[in-house]
């Protein structure tokens, strides 16, 4: 797999990377859009969604990395 691709013949991509990108896809989009009102909050959450996905993956695998090595994971209950 030294050739950039995974066990599916598939380009393998690093998931870090892609979730970096997609926030600042939305963030460009944000920009873009046209300022009425209405559209103001929709923006907000929009940019507050799809920027918090990295966080959430990079916590998930700090976790999954934390449990693979012997570590152990802090709960919410």
């Amino acid at each position: 797999m030294n050739d950039g691709q995974n066990s599916f013949g598939r380009q393998a991509f690093d998931l870090a990377e892609r979730t970096a990108t997609f926030g600042e896809a939305v963030i460009e989009l944000a920009i873009a859009v046209r300022r009425v009102d209405i559209v103001g909050p929709l923006v907000r959450q929009l940019v507050r969604s799809g920027t918090s996905i990295g966080a959430n993956y990079t916590e998930a695998d700090e976790v999954g990395a934390a449990n693979a090595s012997g570590g152990f994971a802090r709960g919410k209950s």
